[in-house]
C-alpha cells in the first residue's frame, strides 16, 4: 500500500450526523489504510475530539471562544489552534493558517460539509502540489444559504463531489447548475 497524506476538514467535533460520518471514515482509514497519514482539522471543538485523536495522526481544533458566524478562513488566518495527537495536547499558534496547512503537502483534502469547502479550496490554491479536493455535502439549500453562501464559487475548484442524499443532489443542481 502506498502512503498518502490526507486532511479531513470538519465543521464541528460534535455528536451530530456529519461529524459522526467523518469519524467512522477516519476509523475505517486507520484499519484499512494504516500507512496513510491522516490529519483532522475541526473548526469547532466538541466531544468527538478525543475519538478523532485516537484514529488520526494529528487533530487540530479551533478554540470554541472564537467559533461562530465568522468566515472559516478568517478563523484560520488569525487564531491559534489546539493541536492534538495520540501523544497529547499542545497549543498551535496562528501559523495554523491556510498557508501553513498548504505547506503540509497534503495529497487529498476532504471537506466533510459545505461549511468546510471554502477552506479546502483555499488550502488547495495555496499548495504547491495541487491536492485533490473532495467535498462531501450533507446540507440542503436553506443551510447552505445561511452557513456557506459562497459555496458555488468554491465548488468550481472541487475535484470530486459526494452528496448525502438524492434531495441534496437535486438542490445542489438547482442552486449551482451542476
Amino acid at each position: 500500500m502506498s502512503t498518502l497524506k490526507l486532511l479531513l476538514l470538519n465543521h464541528h467535533a460534535g455528536r451530530t450526523g456529519a461529524p459522526l460520518v467523518l469519524l467512522a471514515f477516519c476509523e475505517w482509514l486507520r484499519v484499512h489504510r494504516p500507512t496513510w497519514e491522516v490529519h483532522v482539522l475541526s473548526m469547532r471543538p466538541g466531544p468527538l475530539v478525543a475519538e478523532f485523536a485516537a484514529c488520526a495522526s494529528q487533530v487540530v481544533v479551533a478554540p470554541e471562544r472564537e467559533a461562530g458566524r465568522r468566515s472559516r478562513l478568517h478563523l484560520l488566518s488569525r487564531l491559534g489552534h489546539i493541536r492534538l495527537s495520540r501523544e497529547g495536547f499542545s497549543l498551535r499558534t496562528a501559523e495554523g493558517s491556510v498557508g501553513s496547512l498548504a505547506s503540509e503537502g497534503y495529497d487529498v483534502i476532504y471537506a466533510n460539509t459545505a461549511l468546510c469547502v471554502e477552506t479546502a479550496v483555499a488550502v488547495k490554491l495555496a499548495s504547491c502540489n495541487s491536492p485533490l479536493v473532495v467535498a462531501h455535502i450533507h446540507e440542503l439549500a436553506t443551510m447552505i444559504g445561511i452557513h456557506a453562501p459562497n459555496l458555488g464559487q468554491s465548488l468550481t475548484r472541487v475535484d470530486q463531489l459526494i452528496v448525502a442524499s438524492g434531495l441534496v443532489k437535486r438542490e445542489l443542481a438547482e442552486l449551482f447548475a451542476l
